[in-house]
């Protein structure tokens, strides 16, 4: 069956906002114009490939989001700051609670094992949905430890230089690269172009990034004792 040019269409234009999104009202924007590429593409049955590119260009954008708001702590309530009275929301962010909810299991899954997911339906003929996706979600969360949920709930026992580097250092490290990461994604469109600037939840997110990154230095610094303690 020919291409739709109405759905392809609709298709470039979600690709083209993903590659620009920049904020959690840009990935909504591809999110939902995704969406209604692969409504489109189902209700005028112009086959599954379309009606796929459509979920997966959804589900990656909702992903995207799930990573955004699992990092500003959310979780389908409210978030007050310790050190400013700044109170963050799900409804400031125009995004429903069993939104974050299902979008946050969507960005847990391992982007080899999203990978997988896609190419699998793909090949089998299937189609492509996020209850597939929150399945596989589930699988995976049940076949591996539980993560802990925040650096500043963790007191680190304190080791002897000799010892081998125990898990919980690992946890660290891994945490410390990923919140490197996440910071580094939040800070590369403003040092490329200075047109660019942050926006209030942005600005929320940078504020607790840098706490968590602090703490979690001081948590490794915690694990090993100093040279004075060993003489």
């Amino acid at each position: 069956m020919p291409e739709s040019p109405q759905g392809l269409a609709l298709l470039d234009r979600a690709n083209r906002l993903l590659e620009q999104a920049r904020s959690l009202e840009d990935l909504k924007s591809v999110r939902d114009a995704a969406e209604a590429a692969r409504t489109f593409a189902k209700a005028a049955q112009l086959g599954l490939e379309l009606q796929n590119r459509a979920a997966e260009l959804k589900l990656r954008a909702e992903r995207k989001a799930g990573a955004f708001l699992s990092g500003l702590g959310l979780h389908g309530g409210d978030r007050r700051s310790k050190t400013r009275n700044v109170s963050l929301n799900l409804d400031d962010l125009g995004i429903k609670k069993h939104q974050s909810r299902r979008w946050q299991m969507a960005a847990s899954v391992p982007d080899a094992d999203f990978e997988r997911f896609l190419q699998s339906k793909n090949q089998v003929g299937e189609e492509i949905t996020g209850a597939s996706l929150l399945h596989l979600a589930k699988t995976l969360r049940r076949h591996r430890p539980a993560q802990p949920t925040s650096l500043k709930s963790r007191a680190p026992k304190r080791l002897s230089a000799a010892a081998d580097p125990p898990s919980e250092w690992q946890e660290l490290v891994g945490e410390l690269i990923a919140q490197q990461d996440q910071l580094w994604r939040l800070l590369e469109p403003i040092c490329g172009d200075s047109a660019i600037s942050l926006r209030p939840e942005e600005r929320r997110y940078l504020r607790r990034l840098t706490a968590d990154i602090r703490d979690a230095l001081a948590g490794l610094a915690a694990l090993y004792p100093s040279e004075t303690a060993r003489d």
